[in-house]
Formats: structure tokens, sequence, C-alpha cells
């Protein structure tokens, strides 16, 4: 891996573009190299069996930063990445959404609308600038939601962080819940999902 990493990042930056360009690419090689480490110590995220025997999405309401209300079930028809924040003020949150800002048009090109979700009031996703209103649908729920879907649970000072690909029927065809703060799925690893969820519903009825 070291070796590949490596040659990932050869040769050397002879202008500002280059430079820009090997540290995309030393990025991208360190991200992959974390999630084949995480794979082989059994910690990657696990998908679900496939797109007949993933279970219904449990239902999620709420109302998006600017006040409007929002049901993930009136989004059937293309697949919805929901992204679920502890809050848009925490450090290792805003740090995932930079990830995300930088990723959103693969997942764009795979047909799919993103959401990110959290029990915040909304003030921190709705700031001005914010990487939440840029990239994706901030959607805030209560706290009842988020303990439906098994995010926060009555011992838990706040919710972990998680994330799910929901199939264009509604069904939860991929989930991950971190076990703290710092446990969460990557973008490499959900633009795969997404790429396994896309091929998989591909022709079906919708």
């Amino acid at each position: 891996m070291l070796v590949w990493i490596a040659a990932a990042c050869g040769g050397t930056a002879d202008s500002p573009a280059d430079g820009t360009r090997l540290s995309e690419s030393w990025a991208a090689a360190v991200e992959r190299g974390q999630t084949l480490i995480a794979r082989l110590r059994g910690q990657a995220p696990v998908a679900a069996a496939d797109a007949d025997t993933a279970p219904p999405a449990p239902e999620l309401r709420g109302h998006t930063h600017d006040g409007q209300p929002f049901d993930l079930a009136d989004w059937q028809g293309s697949p919805v990445v929901l992204i679920f924040l502890r809050s848009h003020d925490c450090g290792l949150c805003v740090h995932r959404l930079q990830q995300l800002e930088s990723r959103i048009d693969d997942y764009q090109r795979l047909g799919a609308r993103v959401v990110v979700v959290s029990a915040d009031d909304g003030a921190g996703a709705a700031r001005p600038g914010s990487s939440a209103t840029r990239v994706a649908t901030a959607v805030t729920v209560t706290r009842d939601v988020l303990e439906a879907w098994g995010i926060w649970s009555n011992d838990q000072p706040a919710p972990l962080p998680a994330a799910t690909i929901v199939d264009p029927r509604g069904r939860l065809a991929y989930w991950h819940l971190g076990r703290n703060a710092s446990d969460r799925v990557g973008d490499v690893d959900l633009l795969a999902e997404l790429g396994r969820v896309v091929h998989a519903n591909a022709g079906r009825p919708r």
C-alpha cells in the first residue's frame, strides 16, 4: 500500500496547478489507504444484503433551513444520501461537510440527492456561506426522529454520526452508524455503495 501511495504522489510540482493536483492526489491516496486499513480491521461499513431484502427506511420528517417542511417519503424515485451530523457547530462535522463539498458533483452525477440531517435549531445550517446550504439540503429534525433511526439513544449525550443511502423505492440500501464522534464513513465508501445501489435499481419500476 505504501508503494501505491508513493506512486500516486510521484514527481515534482513545477507550477501552482501541478501542486494542486499533487495535493489532491495525495489526499485521495490517503483516504483510500485509510479505507483499506478499516476493511482489514473489520471496521468498514457493511451494506444491506440486496435491493430485494433491504428494509424500508424509517420515517424522516423535519424542516429545511429556510423553514419549509421536509418529508423523506416525498423524495422517492431517486436515491437519497443522508448524512447525519451531531451538530453544525462541532469541528468534526464541519470537516465532514467540507469533504462532502469537494465530492458533491460525484453524487449528483450518480443521480443522488444529498441531505444533511441534524437536531440543530437550524441556525447553524442557515448561516450565509454554510457548507450545508451550498452542497446539500439541510434538514432539522426532532430528537425522537433520531431515536427512531437508532442514532440518539437515551443514554447518549449527543447523537452519533451516521450515513445512509435510501434507494429509489424508499428502502434502506446502505447504513453506517458511528461508534463514537470520529467514526464516520468517507465519501469513497459512500460513492462506491451509491454506485452499487444505482446499478441494482436500474430498470426497476419506481
